[in-house]
């Protein structure tokens, strides 16, 4: 299944949602490597009322960028600090100023190529039928920044290592 649209950037609001969505989609197409461990690219769950479901998905994800790229402002700015980790400093979005490392175009275009990872047979074709809920609830978003399934591997880790070392010392 193929997905094509654009987004515009007209507005401050339209820019702020548009670039979170880019820069959240996008990146969680890739898997991450945490020490010895990897952790998968997203699945979706794929719903299109009346037509198909999909379940686990992948996702690839193209965005292309249209029209002139301009340096955001720091109003902008200001509402994206206000959706991201508390944790991040201030010296943070002063590199991001000082770097240039934000440009907003007038419009992104993104196609998505999903791609259902279960085989395409009845009892799957039926499957889609019985689960085909409206299974979407209303969320209260804590921002753009969520931790990872795998977030704190590295550290669980490490603590039974220092544990066995401790218990292999005595």
């Amino acid at each position: 299944m193929n997905v094509k649209f654009d987004l515009f950037n007209d507005t401050l609001e339209g820019a702020l949602t548009n670039f979170i969505f880019v820069n959240t989609i996008a990146p969680n197409n890739k898997w991450v490597q945490y020490h010895i461990l990897s952790h998968s690219s997203s699945l979706y769950d794929i719903k299109i009322e009346g037509i198909n479901r999909l379940f686990a998905c992948t996702g690839n994800v193209d965005v292309t960028y249209n029209g002139v790229l301009r340096d955001p402002p720091m109003s902008f700015l200001n509402e994206l600090k206000k959706h991201l980790n508390k944790s991040m400093s201030d010296k943070f979005f002063e590199n991001i100023v000082d770097n240039k490392l934000i440009k907003i175009p007038d419009v992104y275009t993104v196609s998505i190529q999903f791609r259902s990872l279960f085989p395409s047979n009845f009892n799957n074709f039926l499957y889609t039928y019985s689960e085909n809920i409206n299974h979407i609830d209303r969320v209260e978003s804590m921002g753009a920044y969520e931790e990872g399934a795998a977030a704190n591997v590295g550290d669980f880790i490490g603590k039974k290592i220092d544990a066995l070392t401790k218990r292999i010392q005595e």
